[in-house]
């Protein structure tokens, strides 16, 4: 074995406390240079005999020299020429000369680098100094460290590093406070700190010596970690994390403190930059502190065992089953274990991971292969499939009943004051969203969980517009592209409703690209768009697999596809039974932003027209390459994206004083673009005039599709009302006058009057936009139809038997109020001396039902479809809408209905 190896393994076991293993031609040992768990570092000779150091995690050359306390010159093997031995002897000299004072040792040093820039001095526990670290800035703009230190028995100094554990930067200022503690990565760091009053501390080293540093002076205190802008300063923070939660008793978890950064790599180039622009140290230092009260605790991930165990380890090991050792792998993890808090009882574990924490439902497949990696990084050997079987039964069943219920939710949640986007990357970054703006966090407090395929959205830019989107998509004019904006904007509503966006078009005019964009902008798939599902479960199963259902090339959409959309769109529920061996449901509840494509005009069912933006595409004139498209829609995305969540925060602003005149169908999404309009840029009342085109647009599509709705149409238009049983209204419509022979036997045409009164009921709403009033008076021995237009005196009083709540309550006309004075003939009439022209059965000018309640003086009259105890209820309901309106007229309504009920007693 030479020299420079034996050296270099004695001291790797001075360094670590273990002694490195022989594995073929080399040797494997813990890495000095990070805190290695599990052996990371292949040593072994070249062929001129250097040794050669190559450490799996990732850790530099250089760091791991500057671990071991060498220098490179001591890997190299001694020279055979004269030369290379002349200059090995003088190395090995120099590396053997011991100076009286750490003064002879720098200048050492500067005989060849020139005058050093700045040292930096580390104190032990009673105050000597023991190691020096000096920095040199070089003249082409790079730096140069070396390491100062005493010798083993104190008797001089050595120009090479202390052999671990070393002492903390700042020690004695570390002794001297009893506040929290800032762990920074670098001397200057810590020095720009303690500047502005703060007990700061960092190690020597670097971001990749760790573990030959002693942090048990950290016992027992608070300690918050600030990270370089960088990978190696995020490892860094991680490191000492772990390191503190797992060798170091401190009472809390260490805190990550967030500064966003623009102006620099670390804290030293912030403070610096901050103090440029004229901003003074007290104000730096309570922007610190202000950051410091919302630090979060850092997730550190379970230490690794070790695959050499000890044998009563081994016996132990053994006498326990798979499940019971994922179980304890999870525990040592730090999971956190809880359940949905909203309609579902579904569990779901959070596991830590670095700095952040990755959500998943119980049970998954990511949950299972979680699992069978760590039982093989701590066993060596993979887990039996009925131990992980149990293991996740058993993390479920503790999730449901004694985990704590939380909200969880897919890329979009929030409240009225806050909406939180996932954005999918890798670290788990989100937005926050409120009345004052956006901000990308790393970490958010709510649970968002991800699904297989879901893709991550770019990182957001402010500056955007979003008319940068319309070169992308198209949208034919401009109203087709408000209302395109509206739609995506309302993706990020984080209650809803969410109309359903149908795009419409030839082939060839980019329905399907158009899709893939505005899915792009919200909620990135792997699959973008899809086929349409041929079932309800398969549409709840993707509803909450995603937050936006993109379905591409649909040609028809079936009843019961329609009813599961509208639900879907405003929100709705759906089960099935979760085993075939027992009668245990499965629930799914969702509400989610729907998008269809198709060449057709196939959305036809009024409930679901209602609930959509429907919009026909133009054919297109000059085409481009799709990858020229997609790459000018890439650079754009991240400012697009900007300029929506700008139009997002103006909702927030402006939703609580947004006040709509005349609200359509689907009226919260309707207030949530109007109060994000100023944010996008319209005009007042540029997206309710836009989407009232488009609702009587959809009027006119419903009336088309429906099998029944031109002829009933074509019969008022020519005989200007019915009244009547829909049994005689079927008749009159299918004469050819107003049916063709080819529709009715159409298979939709109504046969039975039943059917023909559902697909009235459904048209209803549409019909009353074309100015014709509908009802359905029934009594007890009929039921009828009646089509007025509106504003007649007897659809005017039908409307106001069946008044809404979301009417506006005020006094109600006298024609609503039917009795003898104004709506029967010959008031003063009696059944001795009958009016003119009136018979004896008709003795007060009403129907014959009202008859029975006749009396020699003015008395109220039950209209027609109604029986007397039912209108008796109606005026008493009438009586309490207007009570505090017109209180004259309350009474008249109760002195009516009491005079009924009197009158049907006797």
């Amino acid at each position: 074995m030479s020299d420079p190896l034996t050296r270099v393994l004695n001291e790797i076991q001075k360094v670590t406390g273990k002694e490195a293993k022989r594995n073929g031609n080399g040797w494997t040992a813990s890495c000095p240079a990070h805190d290695d768990t599990k052996p990371s570092l292949s040593i072994c000779e070249g062929d001129d005999g250097r040794v050669l150091l190559h450490c799996h995690v990732g850790c530099a050359f250089n760091d791991i020299v500057f671990a071991l306390g060498l220098a490179k010159h001591e890997l190299m093997p001694n020279r055979v020429s004269t030369k290379s031995q002349a200059s090995a002897k003088n190395s090995s000299n120099r590396q053997k000369s011991i100076f009286k004072t750490a003064r002879e040792a720098i200048e050492a040093y500067e005989r060849k680098l020139g005058k050093h820039s700045v040292k930096w001095q580390y104190h032990v526990r009673n105050g000597e100094v023991v190691f020096h670290v000096v920095r040199w800035n070089l003249p082409d703009g790079g730096k140069e460290i070396r390491p100062v230190s005493r010798t083993k028995d104190c008797d001089g100094w050595q120009m090479t590093a202390m052999e671990g554990p070393r002492p903390l930067y700042g020690l004695l200022g570390i002794q001297e406070s009893d506040g929290p503690v800032y762990v920074v990565e670098g001397e200057k760091c810590a020095e720009s700190m303690r500047e502005l009053g703060f007990t700061a501390t960092t190690s020597a080293g670097g971001s990749k010596a760790t573990a030959g540093t002693d942090w048990e002076p950290l016992a027992g205190r608070e300690v918050y970690i600030i990270p370089d802008n960088d990978d190696p300063g995020r490892k860094y923070m991680r490191d000492v994390a772990r390191i503190l939660a797992t060798k170091v008793a401190t009472p809390t978890p260490s805190k990550r403190i967030e500064i966003e950064n623009p102006d620099g790599d670390d804290i030293f180039d912030m403070i610096e930059a901050l103090r440029g622009k004229g901003v003074s140290d007290d104000a730096i230092r309570e922007e610190i502190q202000a950051v410091t009260s919302e630090a979060k605790a850092i997730a550190v991930k379970a230490r690794r065992r070790n695959s050499v165990k000890p044998n009563d380890e081994e016996n132990e090991n053994k006498s326990r089953s798979h499940a019971q050792l994922l179980l304890e792998i999870a525990d040592g993890a730090g999971v956190e274990l809880f359940r949905d808090a909203g309609d579902g009882d579904d569990a779901f574990v959070a596991i830590p991971v670095d700095e952040y924490v990755e959500t998943f439902k119980l049970p998954s497949n990511a949950v299972t292969e979680w699992l069978q990696y760590e039982f093989y990084r701590a066993y060596s050997q993979p887990p039996s499939e009925q131990g992980v079987r149990d293991a996740v039964a058993h993390l479920k069943a503790k999730a449901k009943y004694v985990g704590k219920a939380e909200r969880v939710g897919v890329r979009v949640m929030g409240d009225e004051n806050v909406v939180w986007v996932d954005l999918c990357d890798e670290a788990w970054r989100c937005v926050r969203i409120d009345a004052d703006g956006w901000k990308v966090v790393e970490g958010a407090p709510v649970r968002f969980v991800r699904h297989r395929g879901m893709k991550p959205l770019p990182i957001p830019q402010r500056g955007g517009r979003i008319d940068e989107l319309q070169q992308f998509v198209n949208a034919g004019d401009d109203d087709a592209f408000a209302l395109m904006v509206a739609w995506l904007v309302g993706i990020f509503s984080p209650s809803g409703p969410y109309p359903v966006l149908v795009i419409n078009g030839e082939q060839g005019s980019a329905k399907s690209t158009t899709c893939r964009i505005l899915r792009e902008l919200a909620d990135p798939n792997g699959a973008p768009i899809r086929a349409m599902v041929r079932e309800a479960r398969d549409l709840a199963i993707s509803a909450n697999n995603a937050r936006v259902l993109t379905y591409d090339n649909v040609s028809s959409i079936p009843a019961w596809l329609s009813d599961a959309l509208c639900r879907l769109s405003t929100g709705g529920g759906f089960s099935t039974r979760e085993l075939y061996s027992d009668a245990s449901e499965m629930i799914f509840n969702a509400k989610r932003p729907i998008l269809l494509n198709g060449i057709p005009d196939f959305v036809g069912r009024p409930d679901l027209l209602e609930r959509s933006i429907v919009l026909t595409l133009p054919s297109i004139g000059k085409r481009c390459p799709e990858k020229q498209l997609w790459a000018a829609f890439d650079e754009a995305k991240p400012r697009i994206l900007g300029a929506i969540l700008d139009a997002v925060s103006a909702a927030i602003r402006n939703l609580a004083t947004t006040d709509v005149a005349d609200l359509p169908r689907m009226a919260d999404f309707a207030m949530w673009i109007v109060a994000a309009e100023s944010a996008l840029g319209w005009p007042a009342g540029r997206f309710m005039a836009a989407y009232a085109d488009l609702r009587e647009q959809s009027t006119m599509t419903a009336i088309e599709h429906s099998p029944i709705g031109s002829p009933v149409l074509a019969y008022l238009n020519a005989k200007g009302k019915w009244n009547g049983t829909a049994t005689k209204l079927l008749d009159e419509i299918s004469s050819e006058a107003y049916t063709p022979d080819r529709s009715r036997k159409r298979r939709e045409f109504p046969s039975t009057a039943n059917a023909l009164s559902n697909q009235l009921k459904r048209m209803a709403p549409e019909l009353r936009r074309l100015g014709w009033d509908v009802s359905f008076p029934r009594s007890a021995t009929s039921r009828t139809i009646v089509i007025e237009k509106i504003g007649s005196t007897s659809s005017s009083s039908s409307s106001s038997s069946r008044s809404s709540l979301f009417e506006p309550k005020t006094s109600i006309p006298n024609d609503d109020r039917v009795t003898v004075d104004d709506d029967c003939k010959n008031a003063g009439s009696s059944p001795q001396n009958p009016p003119e022209g009136i018979g004896i059965g008709d003795h007060d000018g009403c129907d014959d039902d009202d008859d029975l309640l006749r009396s020699p003086r003015a008395r109220p009259r039950v209209p027609d479809g109604w029986s007397s105890a039912m209108w008796a209820d109606e005026l008493l309901r009438k009586a309490d809408a207007c009570e505090t309106t017109n209180p004259d007229i309350a009474a008249k309504y109760r002195d009516d209905a009491s005079r009924i009920q009197r009158k049907k007693l006797a």
